[in-house]
């Protein structure tokens, strides 16, 4: 919880753009509802104006959000699933880190069989399943709230 902030030069070497992560929500279906986007939009920008006072009247350009995979124990998903087609999947809302490593991690296994980061990665728990409905609801939006507050002004 709390925000990602990144300051990145566009491509022409003109300007610069100012990406924010900061808000997650469960959300079981597949498409996001008009009132999910507007929620979402209303706290980036109240997180934005609060960190970059100076930035008063600057909009954002585009939003966007996607799907998180999760597992109960924050452990990524990866092996063989069926025969020579691999996956890496559930990286827990920390894809570029967890997602490259387990993706390697596949492609270790798969191509060399063993290596010795492979060996260390391979000490985790298997993943475990998030609790069926109702209590995966109210455990997740528990866990929201009480992050969300733990940050303060960091969200």
């Amino acid at each position: 919880m709390g925000s990602t902030i990144r300051k990145i030069s566009d491509h022409a070497g003109s300007g610069h753009r100012i990406v924010v992560r900061n808000h997650a929500t469960l959300n079981q279906s597949m498409e996001a509802s008009e009132g999910n986007l507007k929620d979402a939009a209303r706290l980036q920008d109240r997180s934005f104006a609060r960190r970059f006072p100076m930035l008063k009247g600057v909009d954002m350009e585009y939003r966007w959000g996607g799907r998180l995979c999760l597992t109960y124990n924050s452990v990524p998903a990866f092996g063989e699933i069926e025969n020579r087609v691999w996956s890496a999947c559930c990286q827990n809302g920390l894809g570029t880190v967890k997602g490259m490593l387990s993706g390697m991690m596949a492609v270790d296994k798969a191509v060399l069989g063993k290596t010795e980061l492979l060996d260390e990665f391979l000490i985790y728990q298997e993943p475990k399943r998030l609790p069926p409905e109702p209590f995966l609801s109210l455990g997740a939006n528990a866990t929201l709230k009480w992050k969300e507050w733990l940050s303060g002004i960091e969200l």
